[in-house]
């Protein structure tokens, strides 16, 4: 991948190298053909590929989970993540390769066929960039284990140069690397086991940076083991970060093949044994980028027929900006989406077919956008504390009534009966007195008056009452209020109802 498109822009002539460095359009995949080359490490690619979860997207190990979103493919490949969805109407181009290079109309050409015409000095600038762009989609956005040869698929997407910086090639990278991953991981459902393929399509480098990124003990066994350091200061990356990785692994990944099978228990110590502190959770604090906002997109991700959710949500420390949100209020549920292959001899409609999956996409929704935000009300695990008990800053409360009920001690009130037990008294937590103790002062017996009938449980009805006052809507925030109070409240409503 890396490799193909940096030998077929080394064997371009220094005009053309020179126009292409200089075009205005196509920017986006333009800057992919200066990546550096290197050898890729697969089976360093396969361990990782043992830990993630298909069905949400992600790679656990032992309850740490990390994604490859689309926050990482734009960092590390510059590749745009909105914009028009990379998708068609027709899934085939029978006479693409006639109308744009005047070849014989054919469903695939030859790398080498397409390379020729590449370097071809005789034909314009525009058909030669034409031939780059399709082969840099083919071996880096959508790369498989037969790039040899080169559908008319995609020809439709580079054949007007003013509009191929408008399609989000980074998600349809994504999106395809999802739907490879999830096709190599396919198990015998009658077994039980998992059958992997040889070969993984999709752009492995994407999987190989990011955990070179963001695991730091990797670098640091990879130094040590393989003895050529990795010189990767994070802080000091800019956008795109991939060619600066690649660039160290240069050396070391001739010689994989080699050290592998040793450095394998090296690799178990690391990730059988991940804490959260062995994370670089936030490896693009410092960077920007005009398109960041939309890291936190969440649903379908497309890729002509390759669609997939992406699922910012799952993995969430790697987005400072959720920390201010209750994650389970997520008004969000991934829905089945049905795989369509592209075979057979009738034209296929991907927009038809996936028209709920586009109209979700071009809705642009961000993760935070369908949650709630967290209030001082929010205890640490996101949930709201009981209106009862209202925080303050000398005052915590117990979460349940009843958590930690104990034997009458001195704390007790001069009547001999415990504190009510919404509020639980500590040593680290310390609660207003209950209305018994003050009653003249409380504005529960002060504004709504009560009759116990101690036969019935019954209460005289409020409505009837001059103040007209609801004992709840006229409490101060700071309020405690007795525990008999609301039960007699509570007998009152379920009698009115009934009746």
């Amino acid at each position: 991948m890396a490799y193909t498109i940096r030998s077929l822009y080394d064997e371009l002539d220094e005009n053309f190298q020179r126009h292409l460095n200089e075009s205005e359009d196509s920017r986006c995949l333009l800057n992919l053909l200066r990546f550096p080359a290197a050898d890729l490490m697969p089976c360093l690619v396969s361990y990782f590929l043992k830990f993630y979860d298909k069905k949400d997207n992600v790679f656990d190990f032992n309850g740490i989970k990390l994604c490859i979103s689309l926050e990482d493919v734009l960092f590390l490949t510059g590749l745009p993540i909105d914009g028009e969805a990379v998708i068609s109407s027709e899934s085939r181009d029978r006479d693409g390769f006639n109308r744009v290079f005047q070849l014989p109309s054919e469903k695939t050409k030859s790398n080498k066929v397409l390379r020729s015409i590449a370097k071809n000095v005789s034909l314009d600038d525009d058909t030669r960039k034409k031939v780059v762009l399709l082969l840099t989609i083919t071996c880096f956005i959508v790369p498989s284990s037969n790039s040899g040869r080169v559908a008319t698929t995609y020809l439709r997407y580079i054949e007007d140069l003013g509009r191929v910086d408008s399609f989000a090639w980074g998600a349809a990278l994504l999106a395809r690397l999802y739907h490879a991953i999830a096709e190599c991981q396919k198990g015998d459902e009658g077994e039980g086991q998992r059958t992997v393929k040889k070969t993984l399509d999709g752009n492995s480098w994407v999987i190989l940076s990011f955990f070179i990124l963001r695991i730091p003990k990797l670098r640091e066994a990879l130094s040590l083991y393989l003895k050529l350091p990795i010189n990767l200061n994070v802080e000091q990356l800019h956008v795109p970060f991939m060619p600066q990785i690649v660039e160290q692994l240069q050396k070391m990944s001739h010689n994989h093949r080699a050290y592998f099978e040793a450095f394998k228990g090296v690799l178990d110590d690391i990730f059988l044994n991940i804490s959260h502190n062995d994370v670089e959770w936030t490896p693009y604090a410092n960077s920007d980028h005009p398109q960041k906002k939309f890291g936190t997109r969440i649903g379908p991700i497309i890729c002509n027929n390759f669609v997939v959710h992406h699922r910012p949500d799952i993995a969430s420390g790697q987005f400072p900006v959720f920390e201010k949100y209750d994650l389970a209020s997520l008004n969000w549920q991934p829905h089945k989406i049905e795989f369509k292959k592209n075979c057979g001899p009738c034209e296929q409609d991907f927009k038809k077919h996936y028209e709920k999956e586009v109209d979700w996409w071009n809705a642009k929704k961000l993760a935070e956008e369908l949650m709630k935000e967290k209030t001082p009300n929010d205890n640490e695990e996101g949930r709201s504390r009981s209106p009862i008990c209202t925080p303050s800053s000398s005052r915590i409360c117990s979460p349940t009534p009843y958590d930690n009920m104990k034997e009458k001690t001195p704390n007790d009130n001069e009547e001999g009966r415990p504190m009510s037990p919404i509020c639980t008294l500590s040593s680290s937590r310390i609660c207003s007195p209950t209305p018994y103790d003050n009653k003249e002062d409380s504005p529960a017996t002060a504004e709504f008056q009560w009759n116990r009938n101690e036969e019935s449980n019954n209460i005289t009805d409020p409505m009837t009452n001059p103040m007209r006052l609801n004992v709840l809507n006229s409490l101060n925030p700071d309020t405690f209020v007795d525990a008999d109070v609301i039960i007699l409240y509570i007998r009152y409503l379920k009698r009115t109802v009934s009746s």
